[in-house]
């Protein structure tokens, strides 16, 4: 058998064009593989720049949301605040009304809330302290005093447009 690396193997027309054509079918093969591996590598890197842009979009959503529930927490601790205040002088209204020989039924029926709303209340602005109700700079007196009837009537006018709005 000969050598394929001989020279009367090249020789040969037929041969040496079996060989070519051999070479060929390789070269193009591993052109192919090539091709293969690069559009392989190109899949796998528009893959992973995809992870890292979806990373990075998801980290900033994060500490957007994070940034915005803070706010939501500042808001609602600033209004609780504020709530707790007006509270606070709802209960020394009521509490200024009781004081003014009203009953509990009394104190309810002007304010328009239930009598246990009203007790709660003039319980509450007896075991609150007396700083609730802001102090008016002219008499030195609490504006809760002076505002009493204002406040009540204010609070049934609200509430009576409140329930023709419904």
């Amino acid at each position: 058998m000969p050598n394929p690396g001989s020279p009367r193997l090249t020789r040969h027309p037929e041969a040496q064009q079996r060989l070519d054509r051999t070479r060929k079918r390789v070269l193009a093969r591993r052109a192919e593989a090539r091709r293969r591996e690069k559009s392989i590598t190109e899949a796998v890197k528009k893959y992973i720049a995809s992870w890292v842009a979806i990373t990075d979009c998801e980290t900033k959503r994060d500490q957007e949301i994070e940034t915005c529930q803070q706010k939501i927490q500042e808001l609602k601790t600033l209004a609780d605040t504020e709530i707790g205040k007006h509270r606070a002088q709802q209960a020394v209204a009521a509490a200024a009304l009781r004081e003014q020989g009203q009953s509990d039924e009394d104190v309810a029926e002007l304010l328009e809330i239930t009598t246990q709303q009203a007790r709660r209340l003039i319980a509450a602005a007896r075991t609150a302290p007396a700083a609730w109700a802001p102090l008016d700079t002219i008499t030195g007196r609490r504006e809760a005093d002076s505002r009493i009837a204002t406040d009540a009537d204010e609070e049934r006018d609200y509430r009576r447009q409140r329930d023709n709005v419904r």
